[in-house]
């Protein structure tokens, strides 16, 4: 990032956190948006992240046999499972990268019966797989994201956040979280979500809550006070977010689950802007959008991936538009 492009993002950084929900816009975007993969009716695909030479690697949930399995999508398209792991009562979530492009992904198992405790697990080889982290069996580890060294990992039945060097085997099923706030994180039962960093600050989607928090990161690691930067309806089932250089952060919202007949909004793609104003992306008819990832090559470094789960009806796929703007890939 060159120092003009820095002044400005930090310029409108301060205007995000400063930010309130505003008044929302007309869904505007990119257009001529493309489906980059699907997958096979009875798999879940939940989150996805992208090395730095444009392979897409996706959390895929196999139902039936209570198995995930990473995939690993090549710049042709050509796709290939990697390794498998079981996933007892739930689902393999949350995917990221390292700065030295090793994989990480969460499994949110429940500590059902033949499967490993909840945790995170890293990719050594194909059919390989180090648990670096283990937490407590009524865990929901979900969204991940790097800042440094360090990986943060957010627990959605917890109200939680976790935060462990993954280059050491970690066993936390009787410690204590780097941060845990069933009010602010999980206020209904299922809250934090996604997770990225803009600079030193966490944020957070707290998804039954509808809301965003900003978790300053102090001197010596321990967090700061959260504040809630937006509250709003149209972000409850708030999964994946993600910035862009200028500040401005996209928030997948999953529309909850239509059999309940809950008043949820509908799946929907947003960007809370640098001054507040939350607006909807124009995308073609979502299903279950979990999570949004900006390309890492110079040809696709202003293109939004859009992780699309059938969650219910089996449709998932991947789509990607040219947001305009140069996204912040993960980790930093």
């Amino acid at each position: 990032m060159n120092h003009a492009i820095a002044a400005v993002a930090a310029l409108c950084a301060a205007a995000l956190l400063a930010g309130s929900a505003g008044a929302k816009a007309e869904a505007k975007g990119p257009s001529g948006w493309a489906t980059v993969a699907s997958f096979p009716s009875g798999t879940f695909a939940e989150s996805l992240a992208i090395d730095a030479r444009g392979s897409i690697y996706v959390t895929v949930t196999d139902w039936a046999n209570a198995t995930g399995y990473l995939e690993r999508i090549a710049r042709d398209g050509t796709a290939r499972p990697l390794a498998s792991l079981p996933t007892g009562d739930c689902c393999l979530t949350g995917v990221v990268l390292d700065a030295r492009g090793r994989i990480y992904v969460a499994d949110a198992t429940f500590g059902a019966e033949g499967a490993p405790s909840p945790g995170v697990f890293r990719f050594d080889r194909p059919d390989h797989w180090t648990q670096v982290l283990t937490l407590p069996a009524e865990s929901f580890p979900n969204g991940l994201a790097f800042h440094g060294r360090w990986l943060y990992v957010s627990d959605s039945t917890r109200g939680a956040i976790w935060r462990t060097d993954p280059t050491t085997i970690t066993d936390a099923t009787t410690g204590t979280p780097w941060l845990e706030d069933a009010g602010l994180l999980a206020p209904e039962g299922f809250g934090a979500n996604g997770l990225a960093f803009w600079k030193d600050d966490l944020f957070v989607a707290v998804a039954d809550a509808g809301s965003i928090l900003r978790v300053p990161i102090r001197t010596h690691g321990t967090p700061g006070t959260p504040t809630q930067v937006i509250q709003d309806a149209a972000l409850v089932t708030a999964d994946g977010i993600a910035f862009d250089v200028m500040g401005s952060l996209y928030v997948t919202v999953n529309g909850g689950d239509p059999t309940q007949g809950a008043p949820e909004p509908a799946p929907a793609l947003w960007r809370l802007g640098s001054k507040g104003a939350l607006e909807q992306i124009d995308t073609p008819e979502l299903s279950y959008p979990t999570m949004p990832v900006f390309g890492t090559t110079p040809a696709t470094a202003k293109t939004l991936y859009v992780e699309n789960g059938g969650y219910f009806d089996g449709k998932d796929s991947i789509i990607a538009g040219n947001i305009g703007v140069h996204g912040i890939p993960l980790p930093q």
